[in-house]
């Protein structure tokens, strides 16, 4: 296992990246990518951050996608990332169905533990950005910050209230990479981690 020497940003797909479906993402040309991602990403990855995409594809298991299929589109949506000068260390995902009670679907943290082993992701200094609270209790569980976009499932936030452990709440994910790139936001609003010095 090689160490990270950069920081690590949790992303979740779904919501963050791409826009949500109803009917979920199950070919190239349903992935829509949202306002302003492509851009957060590309900003990230110019400050020196691996990022590192963490997502839910229950359709694998309920059979409505082939692992091939998903791995494909995920693939193509990092060759397009890349095209807009953004970098994705590795896609991490879950393809259990909720009732099938694995380690790695959100909230539970096994894709994170995951990404900590193989890439030597150092969780207490990483931040996750997801847009349901599912991605935000992964965090928590992993001892990963959380920032919490209303660009998918969840739309709206009561103002001045964060979730636990959760850094900021903000529109969409431009906003989410300018605020982890900022330095003096970023100390003003994270807790100091237990034992730290």
């Amino acid at each position: 296992m090689n160490g990270s020497s950069s920081p690590t940003v949790f992303v979740d797909r779904d919501g963050v990246i791409n826009a949500n479906r109803a009917d979920h993402v199950r070919s190239w040309p349903e992935i829509e990518f949202l306002p302003g991602a492509l851009d957060g990403l590309a900003l990230l990855t110019r400050s020196g951050f691996d990022v590192v995409v963490v997502t839910n594809q229950a359709i694998v298991n309920r059979g409505q996608a082939t692992r091939a299929v998903v791995d494909g589109i995920h693939a193509r949506m990092v060759a397009e990332i890349e095209r807009h000068g953004g970098a994705i260390r590795a896609v991490q995902m879950c393809p259990h169905r909720p009732d099938e009670g694995c380690s790695c679907r959100k909230p539970e943290p096994g894709l994170l533990i995951d990404a900590a082993a193989r890439y030597g992701v150092c969780l207490s200094d990483a931040i996750l950005i997801g847009d349901h609270e599912h991605d935000l209790e992964a965090a928590r569980r992993a001892n990963c910050a959380s920032i919490l976009v209303l660009s998918g499932r969840t739309r709206e936030w009561p103002t001045g209230q964060l979730p636990d452990g959760c850094l900021a709440v903000l529109p969409g994910l431009l906003d989410a990479a300018q605020f982890v790139v900022d330095p003096v936001r970023l100390r003003a609003n994270r807790p100091m981690p237990v034992g730290s010095r």
